[in-house]
């Protein structure tokens, strides 16, 4: 059989398909270039906009919001009633010049003074804001309690710009004891000096035995011009020697009592002796000795009323009383402890 297609060439099925993919790809090509060319132009007209908020987003998250004004309080957190202390403050952020005010709780029995550069200490009132002109960054208080319970009290300061608007506040809190009180002897009104001494010794330290003994005796007791001397004498009595270190009281009669703790003695031999002279300023009481009862005229006689002009007074030092231990705590080896006190009263 002879073919349809004796004039002409069969076409190449692989051929052609080539043909339609190159077309396919460029057409996609073409609308790769068109879509990039479009997204530049897109992009060039948002990128000024896009870079100034990306560039506030990014300045945002560094920069923060303005830090804000405070001022940070300093005090004791215990005072005491009639003691000064320091109440102190430091300012931050503030922009301008600041003055500082002070203002305290009111609790009964409580109130504060303050000292201001220059000035001298001036009350101030309770829940009532008080400036604080000189004052930078501290100041002093005194407070004062009036009654023996420890009180706690709020204290504030408030930082004021120029326009008197407060910018910034503190506040802390202190608490208020009473004062201390302190119990003192008190001194002699005249204290009594050294006692004087003079040592007699015996010659008597060798055949040395037994214990010692001290004994004390008062020689003379007496008050002139209003100062009382005294006289008395250690011994030892005993068959050893009494060692050194030992010392005396002497029991006073001032100021409703006083005991003198003498410095630590020598030590005594056999036969030792040592007198001691001390003296110490009398007490007593002005008393009314004179007062004539009558007044006797030419030719009568009634009477008067006492007068000061008649009046005669006198410092009587009454009686007086002392009394010398010896060896008070019993340290030293002894034969016998009771010959180790004597006492006399004397005017």
């Amino acid at each position: 059989m002879t073919s349809l297609f004796t004039s002409g060439t069969l076409p190449d099925m692989h051929t052609f398909k080539d043909n339609v993919l190159r077309i396919v790809a460029v057409l996609g090509l073409i609308v790769v270039l068109l879509l990039g060319a479009w997204g530049i132009i897109q992009l060039a007209f948002w990128l000024p906009s896009l870079v100034g908020n990306v560039t506030g987003s990014i300045g945002g998250i560094f920069k923060g919001e303005p830090a804000k004004e405070a001022v940070t309080l300093s005090l004791p957190a215990q005072t005491t009633s009639g003691d000064a202390f320091t109440l102190s403050w430091a300012s931050r952020n503030a922009s301008g010049s600041r003055t500082y005010g002070l203002a305290y709780q009111c609790k009964e029995g409580v109130s504060f003074e303050v000292t201001l550069p220059g000035k001298a200490a001036q009350k101030v009132a309770c829940d009532t804001p008080f400036k604080l002109d000189g004052a930078t960054s501290s100041v002093r208080i005194t407070p004062t309690l009036a009654g023996t319970t420890a009180t706690p009290i709020g204290v504030s300061v408030a930082a004021t710009d120029s326009t008197g608007a407060i910018t910034a506040t503190s506040t802390g809190g202190t608490t208020v004891a009473a004062a201390k009180t302190t119990t003192t002897t008190p001194k002699p009104a005249t204290s009594t000096a050294k006692p004087a001494s003079t040592y007699y010794p015996s010659g008597r330290t060798q055949n040395l035995y037994g214990y010692s003994d001290l004994q004390v005796g008062i020689n003379s007791a007496y008050v002139s011009s209003g100062r009382a001397a005294i006289q008395f004498t250690v011994q030892n009595i005993g068959t050893n020697v009494a060692p050194a270190n030992w010392f005396f009281t002497a029991n006073l009669p001032i100021d409703g009592g006083y005991t003198y703790q003498s410095p630590t003695q020598q030590a005594l031999y056999p036969g030792d002796r040592i007198v001691f002279t001390m003296g110490y300023q009398a007490t007593g009481n002005w008393t009314n000795s004179y007062c004539p009862p009558s007044y006797y005229g030419p030719n009568a006689s009634y009477v008067a009323p006492c007068h000061s002009s008649y009046n005669v007074y006198n410092y009587d030092y009454g009686s007086q009383s002392v009394t010398i231990h010896v060896d008070p705590y019993n340290i030293v080896p002894e034969m016998n402890e009771v010959n180790n006190t004597a006492s006399r009263s004397f005017y």
